[in-house]
């Protein structure tokens, strides 16, 4: 579940009301979670927030390094998913 993609749905991240809301949502999916994927090297704040949420709740934390971390393009995803994602920069998949 990558509730970074879902919840900006229908919460404004640039709300901070909104943000926090997502966070604490994010915190309650992830106590359901086998285990906690970490993509890349570079954390945000709310990745940290959930990887200490991950280590106090004892669920396995798995890294996945950037090098194994495509972008779009190199990957055909605009091709199979359509002009759903061209404005996009990269998508990272895990």
């Amino acid at each position: 579940m990558a509730v970074h993609l879902l919840y900006p749905q229908f919460l404004n991240d640039r709300v901070p009301q909104e943000r926090e809301a997502g966070l604490k949502m994010g915190r309650r999916v992830l106590a359901a979670c086998d285990e906690f994927w970490l993509c890349g090297e570079k954390l945000s704040a709310g990745m940290r927030a959930e990887k200490a949420e991950a280590e106090k709740l004892g669920i396995p934390i798995q890294r996945v390094p950037s090098s194994s971390i495509l972008p779009a393009s190199d990957q055909g995803e605009q091709e199979k998913y359509g002009e759903g994602i061209s404005g996009m920069e990269e998508i990272k998949l895990c």
